[in-house]
């Protein structure tokens, strides 16, 4: 603009100069930098659930919304209706129109109960699911939630051009020059609304999206959430990848996170590199550890012998006592480090130091049958381990039945996801189609998410957070509640989801009911629409455990817990070589190389030839007895080792070797995936409404309080059964809820005296006209949210009315 400015003011006419300033300044008022796109004309939505009215103003259901119609009589099943454009009149079948609202409208919604689903308590929160334009149910959640929420995850159209999703009630496909400034003003109008329900301090918005509209979303969150740090995280959903004319197979889609506040991505542990930390044995093996090289640590260590958990640590005893004759407690075994042949050793730690590792649970006591001399075995997590476990480079990720930690390794794995996510769980067809053909058995849905890749998402940014609020209001299949609700029985979360889906057909869906002389709003048409054929089936039957022909439902879920299983080392003797015929270094080598570099490669072999062992690989070979001390010595600390071969024809000499290889060695912890079957569901509560809208004058009346009702349980958290059939009351306290209303404002007195018998009230609505009655009765009750109705109500919608 400056340059233009410059031209201008080299205008020598003053009043073309001037003129042609006041233009240019206008034309920079209002030229926009950064994402440009027409705004449109507002969105119009159609209220199916309306009951037609004189004075409405309705169009055709299955024709433009931008030809609308005065209703100025009804009579039966027919109209009369008034052309908007022209001023004609006409009649019309009933069933044939629609009300219609511009968005920017005020409209006074309620949510009208159509279904639920009870697993949990019933004074348990309960998640919500309401069928409506997202547009209208948004007004409704940010009069219900205001800077409530934790996370908002949607996964919106994609605008593939592939008549996916509507504007103004008419397929956008990919013939519509406008479809992406038609997309982005429709995103923006309601993610405009989505930020008044985070929290400013602490929250994400997660928004799964493709390439098709990555970097126009991008931008207009960028104009959206100014001074809020944003990230990209690339996921593979389909493997197999998605040809593409001319272009590059496709395997992933993205997320676009923006981080409010405080709010970011949590510290977890990626379970499928997990690996658990090595507890070497107490008791030492090595020759040189007898009883008589260190007189501290030569010391009872008192079992129970019912609970294998070690009772009592005794004082060390000088080398001449004999260890038998150290004082017995009741029930219990007095535990010595002593061999299977009776040779006296030494533990590996002191006695304190010992202490210090029961007193943190990080001892585990086993029985020993094979050793008559030391019936129990003991191992333990060192000093450094410990220290690992402190500063945070081990993890300790859950107890076994004896109480001991579990202490993992995460110097592998990264402590926050990063913005690459790859995992076979994260498949769309496998667990996103298939599981929802599971459950729902006469219903397609296209492109479900893989319910792990959304699982994994609420998990990154919500598991310090196990009571969060979380929003979809693009919620499809319904995979975002499903995804909640597996994460909540994992960590014994309370988190509580709201999903907003319409209930439209698809487009191939719409011209066959269309053919067939249904119109939308019948119940046939309304019946296939997803939310009540896709959306709720699934959350309700996913919940229950059975699918939508009553049969519970096959298939596991995949936790994202780990079970430790515990196996024994492979010991192999090799006696079909004989150890006379195998004697040189050349020879060993040749042999190991049968057995190939990823057992044991034969640089291995130690230049003795004697054996061969590693640190990383898993097979270890002895081909030299008499090197046994030698042997037993190097097997210390190798872990990584599963498989050990002995090369001897003497089974005696074998069952010796074997024997001490595995105890020094001990078992090979391992971990595999817990499941859980579908079919067990979840505990776990949800109601299914339709939004629906009522009449203000009704509303302050007082004649639609029962309509309201819904709200105030939703706005007071939805906890405990959602009340119904209030008639003649003055005031209600539902049971096992959070809230209570005064209907009737005369009976404060009995009211207030009622509250005293209530704890645990979080809530208090108040019907009263005047704002002071409101203040002087709301100001009795300290601690607790009041709320004046219907004022309050209506205030705030008529407010958003007036924002255009």
């Amino acid at each position: 603009m400056a340059a233009i400015n410059d031209l201008v003011n080299q205008i020598s006419d003053v009043r073309l100069r001037a003129r042609l300033s006041e233009e240019v300044a206008y034309l920079a008022k209002k030229k926009k930098f950064g994402l440009v796109f027409e705004e449109h004309l507002p969105e119009k939505t159609l209220l199916y659930n309306s009951e037609l009215k004189v004075g409405m103003t309705v169009c055709y259901k299955n024709k433009s919304v931008d030809d609308t119609y005065l209703v100025t009589d009804i009579n039966d099943n027919e109209v009369t209706l008034r052309n908007l454009k022209t001023g004609e009149l006409f009649s019309e079948e009933k069933r044939k129109v629609v009300q219609i609202r511009r968005f920017g409208e005020a409209v006074f919604p309620m949510l009208k109960h159509v279904d639920s689903v009870q697993k949990g308590s019933k004074d348990a929160a309960w998640h919500m699911l309401i069928e409506a334009d997202n547009y209208h149910a948004l007004q409704l959640l940010d009069y219900l939630y205001p800077g409530e929420v934790d996370c908002i995850y949607i996964d919106p159209p994609y605008n593939t051009g592939s008549r996916d999703w509507k504007y103004n009630n008419s397929f956008v496909d990919s013939n519509d020059e406008w479809r992406h400034s038609k997309w982005l003003a429709f995103m923006k109008r309601r993610l405009e609304l989505a930020k008044k329900l985070l929290k400013p301090d602490d929250s994400v918005l997660i928004i799964a999206i493709d390439d098709n509209e990555l970097f126009a979303l991008g931008m207009l969150l960028e104009e959206l959430f100014k001074g809020s740090e944003r990230q990209i995280i690339d996921i593979t959903i389909n493997p197999k990848g998605k040809a593409r004319d001319q272009r590059l197979s496709q395997v992933d889609e993205y997320l676009l996170v923006v981080y409010l506040g405080n709010g970011g991505a949590q510290e977890i542990i990626d379970g499928g590199e997990l690996e658990e930390i090595r507890w070497p044995y107490l008791r030492r093996s090595e020759a040189s550890s007898v009883r008589s090289s260190r007189k501290n640590q030569f010391y009872p260590i008192y079992v129970d012998d019912e609970t294998k958990k070690i009772v009592k640590i005794g004082e060390p005893i000088p080398k001449e006592v004999d260890r038998n004759s150290v004082p017995q407690i009741k029930g219990c075994t007095a535990v010595f480090p002593v061999t299977e042949e009776n040779v006296e050793m030494i533990w590996g730690l002191t006695g304190p130091s010992l202490q210090l590792a029961v007193d943190g649970d990080y001892v585990q006591v086993n029985f020993n049958k094979k050793n008559k001399f030391q019936p129990y075995t003991i191992k333990y997590v060192t000093a450094p381990s410990i220290e690992k476990v402190e500063n945070g480079d081990y993890s300790v990720v859950g107890r076994r039945d004896d109480g001991s930690k579990i202490v993992v390794s995460t110097q592998s794995s990264s402590k926050r996801k990063t913005t690459v996510w790859k995992k076979n769980l994260y498949d769309a067809n496998k667990y996103g189609t298939q599981i929802v053909s599971s459950i729902i058995k006469n219903k397609q849905f296209p492109f479900p998410k893989s319910l792990y890749a959304v699982h994994d998402t609420l998990k990154s940014f919500l598991s310090n957070k196990k009571d969060a609020l979380v929003v979809d209001f693009f919620a499809g299949s319904g995979t975002t509640l499903h995804a909640l609700n597996l994460l909540n029985f994992e960590d014994g979360g309370n988190r509580r989801g709201i999903l907003v889906t319409n209930n439209e057909v698809s487009s191939r869906e719409e011209t066959d009911l269309l053919d067939k002389g249904y119109l939308p709003g019948d119940d046939v048409w309304e019946d296939n629409g997803i939310c009540r054929s896709v959306t709720w089936p699934r959350v309700k039957h996913s919940i229950l455990g059975v699918d939508t022909a009553g049969v519970p439902i096959d298939g596991n879920y995949f936790l994202d817990k780990y079970r430790m299983e515990s196996k024994k080392r492979t010991v192999k003797q090799i006696d079909y070589i004989s150890p006379s015929k195998v004697t040189t270094v050349a020879q060993k080598k040749k042999i190991i190389s049968l057995l190939g570099t990823q057992r044991i490669p034969s640089t291995k072999l130690v230049s003795s030839g004697a054996f061969a062992i590693d640190d990383e690989k898993p097979t270890a070979i002895l081909f030299d007895l008499s090197y046994e001390e030698e042997w037993y010595q190097e097997l210390e600390g190798k872990d990584n080792v599963t498989e050990v071969l002995i090369v001897t024809e003497d089974k005696s000499a074998f069952k010796r070797i074997s024997e001490k290889s595995i105890e020094i060695l001990g078992t090979k912890d391992s971990y595999s995936q817990e499941e859980r079957a579908m079919s067990e569901g979840f505990k776990s509560n949800c109601e299914y409404f339709s939004l629906d809208f009522l009449n203000k004058d009704d509303v302050e009346l007082g004649n639609e309080f029962e309509s309201i009702l819904p709200i105030l349980w939703a706005k007071s958290g939805c906890v405990g059964m959602r009340p119904e059939n209030v008639e003649d009351v003055d005031f209600i306290f539902p049971i096992e809820s959070n809230f209570s209303v005064l209907i009737n404002e005369y009976a404060f007195a009995q009211f207030k005296e009622e509250m005293k018998n209530h704890v645990g009230i979080e809530y208090v609505y108040i019907v009263t006209n005047s704002n002071d009655a409101f203040s002087e009765m709301a100001s009795e009750f300290s601690g607790v949210n009041s709320y004046q109705l219907y004022k309050d109500y209506l205030d705030n919608f008529m407010i958003q009315g007036a924002v255009k």
